[in-house]
């Protein structure tokens, strides 16, 4: 069974699947504890769990989750109509994902995992993942590093930046990393005009890219 806060279908708005129909499978559970976060509702557990029909239905950032068989998850899937799955969180690979992503494999999806990049995860379990995406989170008040075998394994690198110390670690990552470059986004924090500012003229330095979470501009979920 897999803890899970929110299903639904949207475009992936962020990084380089910009502008693909997407559907999200959003666990619960994260130790890192961003300030910022966007998505803060998955970080405890509800109380207690409601069906996932129920969950299905709720509103939008509802505090509560349901625990899912990875079949079911597959089938909801196979409903939207959509080949790209996100699974996302929290920090997803808290949870053993193995059996999930084998089957919407099986089934011709093409998945995608967003993590923070600090939790380790077993070669079967990357196994099955067709993109990774690691979005570095240092020095954060859940006290974990990052692991550097998940940025060697990263296909792209997205870094929520809001000043310059953000970028320096950033260098000092991409300073530590093996293997074949990767597309770098640069990722606005809270969307500000000044971290907006700061992002494009990094990326203009460093040949990277910017991030502007066009699903929020489009008022997509």
């Amino acid at each position: 069974m897999l803890k899970v806060a929110e299903v639904f279908r949207s475009v992936q708005g962020e990084g380089f699947w910009t502008g693909t129909p997407a559907a999200f499978i959003r666990l619960q559970g994260c130790g890192v504890g961003c300030p910022w976060c966007d998505t803060p509702y998955t970080w405890k557990q509800a109380p207690a769990p409601v069906a996932f029909e129920a969950l299905i239905q709720a509103p939008p950032e509802s505090p509560i989750m349901a625990e899912v068989e990875p079949q079911e998850l597959a089938q909801w899937v196979e409903r939207q109509r959509v080949r790209h799955v996100v699974v996302t969180g929290g920090e997803p690979f808290e949870q053993d994902l193995e059996a999930l992503l084998a089957r919407l494999g099986a089934d011709g999806c093409f998945v995608q995992v967003e993590t923070s990049g600090t939790v380790g995860v077993p070669h079967t379990t990357l196994g099955q993942t067709d993109w990774i995406t690691v979005s570095p989170k240092v020095g954060m008040p859940g006290g974990r590093q990052v692991d550097p075998r998940m940025l060697d394994l990263a296909d792209e690198i997205k870094m929520p930046v809001g000043r310059d110390r953000d970028l320096a670690v950033l260098l000092d990552l991409l300073g530590r990393r093996h293997g074949d470059p990767v597309p770098v986004w640069l990722q606005p924090l809270s969307q500000s005009p000044a971290a907006t500012r700061l992002c494009i003229d990094a990326a203009a330095l460093h040949g990277w890219r910017v991030s502007l979470q066009t699903h929020k501009l489009a008022g997509l979920r």
